[in-house]
């Protein structure tokens, strides 16, 4: 993975339905999840890093805690594979 950059860019938004957004992204240790209009960008050069999305599935009880939580625990993770 030496010499490799990885850049992106994502929104979040709420939706037509719910009045609060309950998913949650990761991008190398940058977490998004609030509702924006513009893109969140980000570029990572240093690895190993993770670039992962957990859906809040709307309108069930703590979607917002539980997407977090599990991007939270994958960004402290400590043993990845890198090949």
């Amino acid at each position: 993975m030496k010499g490799f950059t990885a850049s992106g860019a994502w929104i979040c938004h709420t939706g037509k339905i719910r009045k609060v957004n309950e998913d949650a992204c990761l991008f190398g240790g940058i977490f998004g999840g609030a509702s924006t209009s513009a893109p969140m960008k980000a570029a990572l050069s240093k690895s190993p890093w993770v670039v992962a999305l957990a859906d809040g599935i709307g309108g069930h009880k703590a979607g917002a805690y539980a997407s977090r939580e599990v991007l939270a625990s994958l960004d402290e993770a400590e043993d990845f594979t890198t090949d």
